[in-house]
């Protein structure tokens, strides 16, 4: 005969596989929304860093970079250059202490700034000392990294090999020759992006004639670049951002006004060659991220123009999610993302199916 405890281990035994049961691993997008964890209105936030599910530093301007070390249940903000001139386009977070943040320019406004101590103090380790040198992005593999330089002469790369301390600009064979007018858009941070096994990407724009996108393969050391069939017809057309899967299979987005002319190019070997994808909602992108983990090549596209919106076939369809403007967005995996735009950072908030 059962006793009193007997049932009770029982009954929470069946509760609890009914609750697993009700409650399954979320992988993938679905019904997703935001919720708004940071609001002030003096901020016009522009890049991101997720380190973890906890650590996240979000930059904007005028001079601010906030910070989170909980998930986004609180923020703190930070003054890194005492200069509400500095537009802060990007960061990149190497732990809940240690970060670099990139301050646009041009000239000597063109700075980069490093914190160890959680943001409560900065200094400056980069200055452009050419009044037509914009710093645009940067991203880090560990401690190498690499920064996209717009210029006069074209796009400039800068390599680091300690976390951002030094840096050093290449030159040709390294890298490509430089083409006038081509210059990167420093929307959202993620314009330059570091890939699995030393590949990374750097997205441009070349003004009336068309698109391309920088690739290495060996952590920087070497670059080439490959045209996008995704046009640069005027000043704000072109691309703003790459987003990769894995080393070879990723997606270059950002601009058309064209309403039948795609916005995304797609590539399957690592950006030497790329095709046409669909074109998404508006056909204005500023800002991408892959959704780590989904069982289909998921991604979520931001704007600070039209809508927000993700698509589950690498880029081929796009599904809205909400109308909130937004200029950058990150994803840790599917429960775990967040995009950030003019006055607020939200976090993604996402259902299960029934």
């Amino acid at each position: 005969m059962l006793t009193r405890l007997s049932l009770l281990l029982l009954v929470a035994g069946l509760v609890q596989g009914c609750s697993t049961a009700s409650s399954p691993e979320v992988t993938d997008l679905t019904n997703p929304s935001w919720v708004t964890q940071y609001q002030d209105s003096t901020f016009k936030f522009v890049g991101m860093s997720v380190v973890d599910e906890d650590v996240v530093w979000v930059s904007g301007e005028p001079d601010v970079v906030v910070r989170t070390s909980d998930g986004g249940e609180s923020w703190t903000t930070h003054r890194i250059g005492a200069n509400d001139s500095l537009m802060v386009r990007d960061v990149h977070g190497f732990s809940a202490d240690e970060a670099i943040a990139a301050s646009l320019g041009p000239g000597s406004l063109a700075r980069l700034y490093r914190t160890e101590d959680a943001g409560a103090s900065w200094s400056q380790v980069l200055q452009a000392t050419d009044p037509n040198r914009s710093f645009d992005c940067f991203s880090f593999w560990d401690h190498r990294g690499f920064m996209a330089v717009s210029s006069d002469e074209g796009l400039v790369i800068m390599t680091s090999g300690d976390s951002g301390r030094n840096w050093s600009e290449l030159n040709a064979p390294a890298s490509p020759e430089l083409i006038p007018g081509e210059h990167v858009a420093a929307a959202s941070g993620t314009c330059a992006l570091a890939g699995e096994d030393g590949h990374g990407w750097i997205t441009t724009r070349i003004l009336g004639t068309g698109t391309r996108v920088f690739y290495t393969l060996d952590f920087g050391v070497s670059w080439a670049a490959s045209n996008t069939p995704v046009p640069s017809g005027h000043g704000r057309e072109g691309l703003a951002s790459a987003a990769f899967f894995d080393a070879e299979y990723g997606i270059a987005i950002g601009r058309v006004d064209g309403a039948d002319v795609s916005n995304v190019a797609i590539t399957n070997d690592g950006g030497v060659t790329w095709s046409p994808g669909g074109r998404t909602i508006g056909g204005i992108v500023f800002g991408a991220s892959v959704v780590p983990g989904a069982s289909t090549p998921t991604l979520v596209s931001v704007s600070r123009e039209t809508v927000n919106q993700y698509s589950k076939d690498g880029g081929l369809t796009w599904v809205e999610i909400s109308d909130d403007q937004f200029w950058t967005v990150s994803f840790l995996n599917a429960t775990t993302g967040w995009a950030a735009g003019q006055s607020k950072i939200s976090k993604i908030s996402n259902a299960p199916a029934n």
